[in-house]
């Protein structure tokens, strides 16, 4: 008993540890790229996200997690609705995009850099904290248990919600990277319930960084003179101008994520029998 309460404390420093250094890495590495002589934006992103998918391999090395690549995962019919509905959400948050932004497009090596930028994001993101990060609290908590799967995605995604913060480092206006922070806790709690039913990183990476991507439509695809730091503070004037509102909404969906995440990770959708079941 004793043992198994270290392992859940250990999983429990772990998790931010392993965010935390992260981070860290990540900003150790901007500098240099930086300073490199690189006019394109999304050319120098590009390479930020290369050495960002490097330092999230290492991570995953360090923590000995490479099992995660060579997992085969579950058939797609198991969890294919909400794939279906993170698609469809992200399809008409393109849509928005490109029918609302007048400005001209990006020359086409731009654009190519952009998609292959956000994907990577989803790459370097998913092998850390659905990898790493998730797989250390499930063993931990337990995986045949819905009590252990919550504690496990709610933690994991609330990490990486609050790994947003650090976007203020980058630019991004406060307020507006502490709504960012909550926004991504949810898509964390929703990401890492959908890794425990498909089991396949890949899957999971392709699926981040289609999402991300989706919304990056002004910034990544149109030369409007946005960034994707810019993009993400724009929300701020609009959170300045209704608060409340801002913060009510923010709040409901986070209450739905929530509920869908619990949904996602019920025995019956894991294919968990339950007690009494043979």
């Amino acid at each position: 008993m004793k043992n198994h309460r270290n392992k859940k404390l250990y999983a429990l420093l772990f998790a931010p540890a392993a965010a935390l250094t992260d981070v860290l890495l990540r900003k150790l590495a901007v500098i240099p790229i930086r300073s490199l002589p690189i006019d394109s934006y999304w050319y120098r992103r590009l390479a930020i996200q290369i050495t960002c998918v490097v330092i999230a391999c290492l991570l995953m090395l360090a923590a000995k997690k490479t099992f995660i690549l060579r997992e085969k995962g579950r058939p797609f019919l198991t969890y294919w609705i909400p794939v279906t509905v993170i698609m469809l959400y992200s399809a008409l948050r393109a849509a928005g995009g490109f029918l609302l932004t007048k400005a001209p497009l990006r020359p086409l090596p731009e654009i190519l850099a952009c998609c292959v930028t956000v994907l990577l994001v989803g790459v370097s993101e998913e092998v850390v904290h659905r990898g790493v990060i998730l797989n250390q609290l499930s063993a931990a908590f337990g995986n045949d248990t819905m009590k252990g799967r919550l504690i496990s995605v709610f933690t994991g995604g609330t990490i990486f919600g609050l790994i947003h913060l650090f976007n203020i480092l980058s630019g991004v206006e406060p307020l507006s990277a502490m709504i960012q922070a909550l926004g991504a806790a949810g898509m964390g709690w929703l990401l890492g319930a959908l890794y425990l039913r498909c089991r396949n990183i890949r899957v999971m990476a392709l699926i981040h960084g289609l999402f991300d991507l989706c919304g990056l439509v002004k910034s990544g695809f149109f030369d409007a003179g946005e960034t994707v730091e810019s993009t993400i503070s724009s929300a701020s004037d609009v959170l300045h101008a209704d608060l409340l509102t801002a913060l009510i909404s923010e709040a409901v969906l986070l209450v739905l994520l929530a509920a869908a995440t619990a949904v996602m990770l019920r025995n019956s959708a894991m294919q968990i029998p339950t007690q009494g079941e043979a």
